[in-house]
């Protein structure tokens, strides 16, 4: 067995060691002089260092590990996505649903006046102009008169379409708001205009 000898070699030569012992392995090139440390034991003086067998400096370096997730890393994230969009997108529908029935509410409130001023005209609310179906100046609501109106009464009336189908507010001649319809999962009132699912105006 060969004595140890004295060497002061960092680990960066140690790979370029093992760098040359792997491409003398390769072609079967003859290895170089190494400073000592081909063969027998080398034992270093540096405390940066440690004590290493010629034959493992042979030995090709691992390469790096790749990182990346794990099916349940992927499954736990999935499930945290499917709960957020449970919660958030009801609430965003509602949000949006919401927004849209002051196109209803102001609409109505606008035709009333109009209405009125007929009437201080004309002494009655038969042929106002406002009890005719008006199906452009709104993108969710149709207005009209919920019947032919008389020369002292009349009820306008919103209908919901599109994204709105289903809800319908009311006014009449003595400024008394209802919803009279409203789609699944919403609450009715005949004293006000609603305005969340609740029944709350």
């Amino acid at each position: 067995m060969k004595p140890e000898t004295r060497c002061n070699i960092t680990r960066s030569r140690l790979r370029a060691v093992a760098a040359a012992h792997a491409a003398a392995k390769t072609t079967n090139a003859t290895l170089p002089a190494t400073n000592g440390i081909a063969g027998g034991r080398c034992r270093f003086d540096n405390p940066t260092t440690e004590r290493v067998h010629a034959m493992s400096i042979t030995r090709p370096l691992r390469p790096p590990l790749q990182a990346g997730f794990t099916l349940i890393e992927i499954m736990i994230t999935v499930a945290i996505v499917a709960i957020l969009a449970a919660v958030a997108v009801p609430q965003y529908r509602d949000y949006v649903v919401r927004s849209r029935i002051p196109e209803a509410t102001s609409g109505l409130a606008a035709r009333q006046v109009r209405m009125e001023q007929y009437f201080q005209d004309t002494r009655t609310y038969v042929g106002a102009p406002d009890c005719t179906l008006n199906t452009t100046d709104s993108q969710f609501f149709n207005f009209s008169c919920a019947a032919a109106p008389s020369a002292t009464a009349f009820v306008l009336q919103a209908e919901g379409k599109g994204g709105m189908a289903g809800f319908t507010y009311t006014v009449n001649q003595s400024s008394q708001r209802a919803t009279t319809a409203v789609p699944t999962g919403w609450t009715t009132s005949a004293s006000c205009w609603v305005a969340k699912k609740d029944g709350s105006c």
